[in-house]
Protein backbone atom coordinates (compact mmCIF):
# COMPACT_ATOMS: atom_id res chain seq x y z
CA UNK A 1 0.00 0.00 0.00
CA UNK A 2 0.96 3.44 -0.47
CA UNK A 3 1.57 6.11 2.36
CA UNK A 4 1.01 9.62 1.93
CA UNK A 5 2.60 12.32 3.51
CA UNK A 6 -0.75 12.78 5.50
CA UNK A 7 -0.89 9.44 6.39
CA UNK A 8 2.81 9.54 7.63
CA UNK A 9 1.99 12.65 9.45
CA UNK A 10 -1.10 11.13 11.04
CA UNK A 11 0.65 8.00 12.44
CA UNK A 12 3.84 9.26 13.10
CA UNK A 13 3.79 9.75 16.87
CA UNK A 14 2.62 6.46 17.55
CA UNK A 15 5.27 5.04 15.60
CA UNK A 16 8.38 6.70 17.15
CA UNK A 17 6.81 6.05 20.71
CA UNK A 18 6.69 2.11 19.49
CA UNK A 19 3.05 1.96 20.66
CA UNK A 20 1.71 2.13 16.71
CA UNK A 21 -1.10 -0.78 15.60
CA UNK A 22 -2.50 1.43 12.97
CA UNK A 23 -4.21 0.22 9.69
CA UNK A 24 -0.89 0.86 7.37
CA UNK A 25 2.16 -1.19 7.30
CA UNK A 26 4.48 -0.12 9.74
CA UNK A 27 7.57 -0.52 7.97
CA UNK A 28 5.82 1.16 4.82
CA UNK A 29 5.42 4.10 7.13
CA UNK A 30 8.68 4.63 8.35
CA UNK A 31 9.89 3.63 4.65
CA UNK A 32 8.34 6.88 3.51
CA UNK A 33 9.91 8.73 6.48
CA UNK A 34 12.69 8.34 5.76
CA UNK A 35 12.82 8.59 1.95
CA UNK A 36 10.34 12.04 1.75
CA UNK A 37 12.15 14.74 2.68
CA UNK A 38 9.54 17.11 3.56
CA UNK A 39 8.48 13.96 6.26
CA UNK A 40 11.69 13.78 7.09
CA UNK A 41 12.06 17.26 7.98
CA UNK A 42 8.68 17.62 9.64
CA UNK A 43 8.96 14.89 11.99
CA UNK A 44 12.71 16.49 13.22
CA UNK A 45 11.11 19.84 13.65
CA UNK A 46 7.64 17.63 15.65
CA UNK A 47 10.40 16.34 18.19
CA UNK A 48 12.21 19.00 18.49
CA UNK A 49 9.31 20.97 19.99
CA UNK A 50 8.29 18.14 21.98
CA UNK A 51 11.96 18.59 24.03
CA UNK A 52 10.40 21.93 24.26
CA UNK A 53 12.53 24.06 21.58
CA UNK A 54 11.88 26.70 18.80
CA UNK A 55 13.31 24.80 15.49
CA UNK A 56 13.24 28.33 14.07
CA UNK A 57 15.67 29.30 16.00
CA UNK A 58 18.05 26.78 14.40
CA UNK A 59 19.32 26.85 10.53
CA UNK A 60 17.21 23.51 10.30
CA UNK A 61 15.78 20.69 12.06
CA UNK A 62 18.83 19.20 12.67
CA UNK A 63 21.06 21.15 14.54
CA UNK A 64 17.93 22.13 16.44
CA UNK A 65 17.39 17.68 17.25
CA UNK A 66 21.02 16.88 17.20
CA UNK A 67 22.80 20.02 19.87
CA UNK A 68 20.15 19.30 22.40
CA UNK A 69 21.79 17.58 25.32
CA UNK A 70 19.89 14.55 26.55
CA UNK A 71 21.53 12.84 28.97
CA UNK A 72 20.59 10.88 31.99
CA UNK A 73 23.90 9.79 32.87
CA UNK A 74 25.85 12.61 32.19
CA UNK A 75 25.10 16.23 33.09
CA UNK A 76 27.40 18.01 30.89
CA UNK A 77 27.29 17.18 26.86
CA UNK A 78 31.37 17.93 26.60
CA UNK A 79 31.37 14.67 29.22
CA UNK A 80 28.88 12.93 27.43
CA UNK A 81 30.02 10.36 24.33
CA UNK A 82 26.61 10.28 22.46
CA UNK A 83 26.59 14.12 22.19
CA UNK A 84 27.73 13.89 18.67
CA UNK A 85 26.82 18.33 17.93
CA UNK A 86 27.20 20.90 20.09
CA UNK A 87 25.98 24.91 19.72
CA UNK A 88 28.47 27.43 21.17
CA UNK A 89 27.78 30.61 22.68
CA UNK A 90 28.59 32.22 19.53
CA UNK A 91 25.72 30.19 18.30
CA UNK A 92 28.23 28.45 15.75
CA UNK A 93 27.87 24.62 16.11
CA UNK A 94 30.74 21.95 16.11
CA UNK A 95 31.43 18.66 16.35
CA UNK A 96 33.53 17.40 20.06
CA UNK A 97 36.63 16.25 20.58
CA UNK A 98 36.73 13.70 22.85
CA UNK A 99 40.39 14.45 24.38
CA UNK A 100 38.98 15.54 28.31
CA UNK A 101 38.67 19.11 27.65
CA UNK A 102 35.99 21.63 25.62
CA UNK A 103 37.60 21.23 22.03
CA UNK A 104 35.71 21.32 18.71
CA UNK A 105 35.92 21.30 15.59
CA UNK A 106 33.58 24.06 14.24
CA UNK A 107 31.22 23.06 11.57
CA UNK A 108 30.05 25.02 8.67
CA UNK A 109 27.67 23.23 7.20
CA UNK A 110 24.63 20.43 8.76
CA UNK A 111 26.09 17.36 8.87
CA UNK A 112 22.66 15.89 7.76
CA UNK A 113 21.17 18.35 4.82
CA UNK A 114 23.92 20.00 3.83
CA UNK A 115 22.99 23.78 4.61
CA UNK A 116 25.22 26.94 5.43
CA UNK A 117 25.10 27.22 9.43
Amino acid sequence: MSVTCDDYKKHYLAISGNTYDGPLDEGDLIEHGDSCTRCNTWAFETDVRALGVDPAEYPCPHTAYYSQHRCDIHHDAWDCPDTMLVRCKDRSFGLPVRDGGSSLITISHCPWCGIKL
